[in-house]
């Protein structure tokens, strides 16, 4: 990996630091030192974070990972090593012994490290998916759920026993593209979504996995050939039990014009039946138009921009009052909002969205929006640049982290901020 990629993360913690909203940049998540790569972080529901990276060796780069209390993350450890190639993800459990994991790969072949009673140790995986790519994962209990693949396929994979793994490919059908899957932590519970192709057009179908049962759900056709053009899946999010939401838009190479809104569909956690919900509104249905996400509860919530950006719930059958999250910024040196990057829901309802706002030459500023659990009122951070990407929001519980690339010390340091 490039060395002039950084990480940093931010935390929301408590409400003590909800309450002030103002990023604290400059605390290192890794020890000192100037050559790293990537990284990945991950928090699990009962307190516990897990940092991931790469530090730069000649030929392949060396992999790391600490894992420590959620509420130390701007305390750097250099953790163990365990292996040497490209980092994929990591995933922390909610036992402190484990099982916790780390994809990676090396040399084009996909592998995993395991920590499980205490020591970290590599596993192969089975030989017809190492060529794959590592799309997600979930710690479910003494399980490790991983799920592989490309934008035309995934397999799910679960490790039932030290160096055993259960290989479950979706079911065939037509060809498939533009296929994203998830899994949920700590249910356990995958969902994938893709673009397919048919006589009369293209539609868009899912498919959910148990790993209880081990197997996937027939497909489902979440938007049928012609009702949305060029359709792809933009926005899919689960949350802890397994309740997922996804929004279909129009292909951003698409010449033609979008719909005026965006089809949202649901998925109950005990349920294989997917619900169509009203159209939320939007300017267009291109890729960005809204962001989805799902309460604790099981209730699908959205972000978009309007005049600001506003945010609503599903109440009975049909989408609920908007909120003003955050008003359009004034003056001619406020620059303009761009995009909402992200959106999730803590348990105990804290609501987190990332907005891109756009100052003008050079990278987009972002803000955090946060809303409180107690009162409802909506807080928000000071803008922060973000070189290379925006911000990717992670739930662990009651927390929410939020883990982006960038370096405004020019230091050569990883930093963290601890807040929303």
């Amino acid at each position: 990996m490039p060395p002039a990629r950084r990480v940093i993360v931010a935390l929301a913690a408590s409400a003590a630091l909800v309450a002030s909203a103002v990023p604290a940049l400059g605390a290192r998540i890794l020890p000192p030192g100037d050559r790293y790569g990537d990284a990945a972080v991950d928090l699990s529901t009962d307190g516990r974070a897990a940092v991931a990276y790469e530090r730069l060796r000649p030929g392949p780069d060396l992999i790391r990972v600490a894992i420590r209390r959620a509420d130390r993350l701007d305390r750097p450890t250099a953790g163990r090593g365990i292996g040497r190639g490209d980092l994929a993800l990591v995933r922390v459990g909610g036992v402190a012994g484990g099982p916790h994991l780390v994809a990676w790969a090396r040399r084009g072949e996909l592998r995993v490290s395991v920590l499980s009673r205490g020591a970290w140790r590599v596993e192969r995986l089975p030989p017809e998916v190492r060529s794959l790519t590592a799309l997600s994962a979930a710690i479910a209990g003494s399980r490790v759920v991983l799920v592989v693949g490309d934008a035309t396929g995934a397999v799910a994979l679960v490790r039932t026993g030290a160096n055993r793994w259960i290989a479950r490919p979706l079911p065939a059908g037509p060809a498939r593209s533009a296929l994203v899957a998830r899994a949920s932590e700590p249910s356990g519970r995958v969902v994938a979504a893709w673009t397919e192709a048919g006589v009369a057009g293209p539609s868009v179908a899912a498919s959910s996995f148990d790993p209880g049962t081990l197997r996937w759900t027939p497909p489902t056709t979440l938007a049928a050939a012609g009702t949305v053009p060029s359709p792809v899946v933009d926005d899919l999010y689960l949350n802890g039990r397994g309740d997922a939401a996804l929004t279909v838009v129009t292909a951003g190479d698409f010449p033609g014009a979008g719909l005026p809104g965006v089809p949202v569909r649901y998925l109950p956690a005990l349920s294989s039946a997917w619900t169509p919900l009203p159209d939320a509104p939007a300017a267009s249905s291109r890729p960005g138009a809204l962001e989805v996400a799902v309460t604790p509860g099981g209730t699908p919530v959205y972000a978009r921009l309007a005049a600001g950006v506003r945010v609503a719930a599903v109440t009975g059958a049909a989408w609920g009052a908007e909120e003003r999250a955050l008003a359009e910024p004034g003056g001619p040196d406020a620059g303009d909002l761009s995009e909402v990057d992200d959106l999730a829901v803590a348990a105990g309802g804290r609501m987190v969205a990332s907005v891109a706002v756009d100052p003008g030459p050079g990278p987009d500023d972002h803000v955090f929006l946060v809303r409180s659990p107690v009162d409802g009122t909506w807080r928000t951070s000071r803008a922060f640049a973000s070189l290379h990407g925006p911000p990717e929001l992670i739930v662990g519980g009651r927390r929410v982290a939020a883990s982006w690339v960038q370096d405004a010390s020019l230091s050569g340091l990883p930093e963290a901020a601890l807040s929303p």
